[in-house]
């Protein structure tokens, strides 16, 4: 069976959270009696990928102890390890050696229960490097999602009608825009080989994204199902209430979230 990889940014310090969870990791942070991380890779897995290659960084250790001790039925762990600060876009360039041709990018602190196998499997229109899945910002979730599925914050992604990006916004500053980047995109490995083979730190936010827009290589996919990302307490918060809800009723956290009978993406017209 061919290997199906999903990377997992997981170097993150968890700054704004660090009042409640001290010096771990970001990835680290316990939700319901396990990390955050492992609820993810728990998803992958369940999700149908095969390996979650792990892009650590601030208390890299205690991620990889944690591992090793409590392996994850059903799916290999392995890691990439940055030991200076290499920005998301340099962690997964020095991990290339290990990356698939093809392969499914994740946030760290981001959970999005959607059928990453067949995200996987989607080709990409001519031309597109990359495809980045969107979800519609919290006026218009509203009233596709009802209030459960919006999100309290801003819209940083624009895509055309022929669903390729045509503007990214790292940060909040300017007018809202239509969809919120959801933290996960499939990436050809070309991307880290050649266009951005050079050393040293990289964003994807800041120089790998506006690039590929600039080429017309960034495409996009909708998600019906909201994600979570847990970079503040309020944000973990909902999230801890999201996974206790869905353990208390046997159900899938996105199920008790969500309008969305199933985790499927949309493809824009």
């Amino acid at each position: 069976m061919k290997r199906r990889q999903a990377v997992i940014l997981a170097g993150g310090m968890g700054t704004r959270l660090r009042a409640s969870t001290g010096e771990l990791p970001k990835p680290l942070v316990p939700v319901g009696g396990k990390p955050f991380l492992r609820w993810l890779v728990e998803l992958l897995r369940d999700r149908g990928m095969t390996q979650a290659l792990l892009l650590t960084g601030h208390r890299a250790e205690l991620i990889h102890e944690h591992f090793a001790r409590h392996p994850v039925d059903g799916i290999e762990v392995a890691w990439s390890q940055e030991l200076s600060p290499l920005g998301t876009g340099g962690a997964v360039r020095q991990a290339a050696p290990l990356l698939d041709e093809r392969f499914v990018l994740v946030n760290g602190d981001t959970y999005l229960d959607v059928d990453y196998a067949a995200l996987l499997a989607q080709a990409a229109p001519e031309g597109a490097l990359a495809t980045m899945v969107v979800y519609l910002a919290t006026g218009a979730a509203r009233g596709e999602h009802g209030e459960r599925g919006a999100l309290d914050q801003p819209g940083n992604v624009e895509v055309g009608e022929d669903g390729f990006l045509t503007a990214y916004r790292k940060s909040a500053a300017g007018a809202p825009l239509p969809y919120i980047d959801a933290g996960v995109a499939v990436w050809s490995r070309e991307v880290f080989d050649r266009q951005f083979a050079q050393t040293g730190a990289c964003s994807l936010e800041a120089d790998v994204f506006p690039a590929l827009i600039a080429r017309r290589q960034l495409w996009s996919q909708e998600s019906p199902t909201r994600f979570y990302d847990i970079g503040t307490p309020e944000r973990l918060a909902a999230f801890e209430a999201a996974a206790a809800r869905g353990a208390s009723s046997e159900r899938r956290i996105s199920d008790s979230i969500s309008t969305a009978r199933t985790p499927q993406l949309r493809q824009k017209p």
